[in-house]
């Protein structure tokens, strides 16, 4: 499946800032930096004998799990569950990332309860209408 996070011009923008001047960068958006750095070497699947496989192998043989480090750094950055009260968009994407990860790497009860909080989120904070 596929899933639409993120508006492709405003993200690849503030990703070249993030490498043009990071120190400018917000946290909230490293936090989802990090998590889609997570999710993509969990689910990469490049075609074997390329270089984009010898790289995803290189990192994924490395200790501690790099994907799991992405993951953490992520939740220090700006842990969407820590103001929860004041959660606006950011959390929202962060969550729903949060979920998509932990499906990735089979934990579906954490998976299950970040997705549940993000539409609470989403709900309480009327973002989107249904």
């Amino acid at each position: 499946g596929l899933i639409e996070v993120f508006d492709r011009k405003t993200f690849m923008t503030t990703l070249d800032t993030c490498y043009t001047d990071p120190l400018t960068v917000d946290p909230d958006w490293l936090c989802l930096l990090h998590l889609t750095f997570a999710i993509g070497l969990v689910m990469a699947a490049p075609i074997a004998g390329t270089q984009e496989d010898a790289i995803i192998q290189k990192l994924r043989a490395e200790s501690p799990d790099r994907a799991e480090l992405f993951y953490s750094n992520a939740k220090s950055l700006a842990d969407p569950l820590a103001g929860f009260e004041d959660a606006g968009f950011v959390s929202i994407q962060a969550l729903a990332l949060m979920s998509v990860y932990m499906l990735a790497v089979s934990k579906r009860n954490a998976a299950y309860a970040y997705h549940g909080k993000w539409l609470c989120l989403i709900y309480s904070r009327e973002i989107i209408r249904f």
